[in-house]
């Protein structure tokens, strides 16, 4: 247990949607914390499950504060519930995921001094509760970038209210654009060797389906501008990340496109690239690039080399598995 420090509320704010199998051990977690002084925050998007009758039944017996509303979106949902929070300090928690015991006590025990983001680390669990992945920051400028998640971060609220930090309500990358916005206003961030966020792989979740085979409606260019345009002068690490988290979206998204669709695609990303190109970009290998993973270097490395010597079509025929 951390030591003990002066109170200042947490709001954690947790949007529910159809989560009737999960809610309950989430809002446990949030409950067990050795850290008290929380305001929960729990709001119904339109479930059409018994999600409402959970979270009424927890405002009965724990005075957590619910609110209900129509169908918004989980961007939408959270931009209302940063204005509605109480606490000094918020954090985002899904209905599917859970808090260990001493999250928010190791957290605010990190703002001994005057920050804006404290960032730690999460595991990944699959529904039966296997572990399938952890990931720690050590303390390095490139984890600010690969650590895009909304949650798994504590914020001091007036920093986000006062800068306008809000989520893209679009569909894709709204964790990202919530991010980025915060990194544009340069916060004072501090990293933590710690991981007390555990993320469900929920085979059925949005985030598990949303992306799989190209979205006519969904343009992640689109998304990129958006980020873009809240920096004065965009950081390489930054425009390296945009080449990174496309490698990733042609690999994971294309992988149920036709092999006509996946070369349009990768032509089109491309030719964004190079035409937002820096003068001196990072490469794949680039020192700067500190707790980059070797498979994400190379993924980045072998997506591009296979464009340059004209592969992409072949490559196309053998990846893709549409129809």
């Amino acid at each position: 247990m951390v030591t003990e420090m002066q109170s200042r509320k947490v709001s954690v704010i947790i949007p529910v949607y159809n989560a009737s199998a999960s809610i309950a051990k989430c809002l446990d977690s949030v409950l067990a914390q050795e850290y008290t002084d929380v305001e929960i925050l729990a709001i119904n998007d339109g479930s059409t499950d018994d999600s409402l009758g959970i979270l009424r039944d927890y405002e009965a017996k724990h005075g957590i504060r619910v609110v209900d509303q129509a169908n918004m979106g989980v961007a939408r949902t959270r931009n209302s519930a940063i204005g509605l929070a109480t606490g000094e300090y918020l954090t985002f928690l899904d209905d599917d995921d859970y808090l260990d015991a001493d999250f928010l006590a190791t957290y605010m025990h990190s703002f001994d001094q005057d920050y804006d983001i404290v960032i730690g680390g999460w595991r990944r669990r699959d529904e039966a509760g296997r572990l399938i992945y952890e990931r720690r920051m050590h303390g390095f400028e490139w984890e600010t970038y690969i650590n895009i998640y909304a949650w798994c971060k504590v914020y001091k609220r007036d920093f986000l209210v006062r800068n306008a930090v809000q989520f893209l309500d679009y569909g894709i990358g709204e964790d990202m654009y919530f991010t980025f916005s915060a990194k544009a206003c340069q916060p004072r961030v501090k990293l933590i060797d710690y991981v007390g966020y555990t993320w469900t792989d929920n085979r059925s979740s949005v985030s598990n389906t949303s992306h799989k085979g190209f979205n006519p409606n969904l343009d992640v260019l689109h998304l990129l501008e958006s980020i873009k345009s809240k920096f004065n002068e965009p950081p390489a690490m930054l425009a390296y990340y945009f080449r990174r988290f496309l490698v990733w979206y042609l690999l994971y998204s294309g992988r149920r496109a036709t092999s006509t669709a996946f070369v349009a695609e990768y032509r089109r990303v491309f030719s964004w690239l190079r035409a937002n190109r820096e003068t001196r970009p990072l490469t794949p290998f680039s020192p700067q690039l500190r707790e980059e993973k070797l498979f994400e270097r190379l993924s980045v490395l072998v997506v591009s080399v296979i464009g340059r010597l004209h592969l992409v079509s072949l490559f196309a025929a053998l990846y893709c598995r549409g129809h």
